[in-house]
């Protein structure tokens, strides 16, 4: 649809008007593409929302059938999403073990394991973040840079999110009375 707009600035005489057209502004969760020059994939989540896993799949895939050497994962800035979609972008580069591990209120721990059948559980990998990744974004993170065999790095920052707040619970569990 049209909208008119009449704006008015300092400075000038008279407002004017503007005619737009509105559109809906798709951002695409996940991006790809070779670093120029290189045999590096580079992978960017956005945000882990409905579907990024399987839309990382699908261009991790394109990205080995150029036979990439490395791969960065580029989760900075991103605010997080849903946790399942986390958990199967995790388990794109992992081949056992868990992904993360949920407490309740009783101290009653579930651990979510990764999903068998990652196709990039070989590949080097390095993983970006930044005081911007929260939430899902540190839970791939942590998984990756825990996980025993794995190639993952994670860039040291400060904490943000998911991880600030699981340091803090820590701190004051730790500090309770017995």
């Amino acid at each position: 649809t049209r909208v008119r707009l009449t704006i008015g600035r300092a400075g000038v005489a008279a407002p004017f008007t503007v005619t737009i057209v509105r559109a809906k502004v798709e951002i695409p969760t996940v991006t790809s593409a070779t670093v120029p020059g290189t045999t590096v994939g580079m992978i960017r989540v956005e945000q882990f929302s409905s579907g990024a896993g399987e839309t990382l799949r699908t261009q991790l895939k394109a990205l080995l059938g150029q036979r990439i050497t490395g791969l960065v994962l580029d989760l900075r800035e991103n605010p997080g999403g849903y946790v399942n979609e986390a958990v199967a972008i995790a388990s794109e580069f992992l081949s056992s073990g868990g992904v993360y591990r949920q407490r309740d209120a009783k101290g009653v721990e579930t651990t979510t394991g990764v999903t068998a059948g990652g196709i990039a559980t070989r590949i080097p990998l390095v993983v970006l973040v930044d005081g911007g990744s929260a939430s899902a974004s540190e839970i791939v993170t942590g998984a990756l840079a825990l996980f025993v065999g794995s190639a993952a790095e994670a860039a040291k920052r400060p904490p943000y999110g998911t991880e600030l707040m699981l340091r803090r619970w820590s701190r004051w569990r730790e500090s309770e009375p017995t």
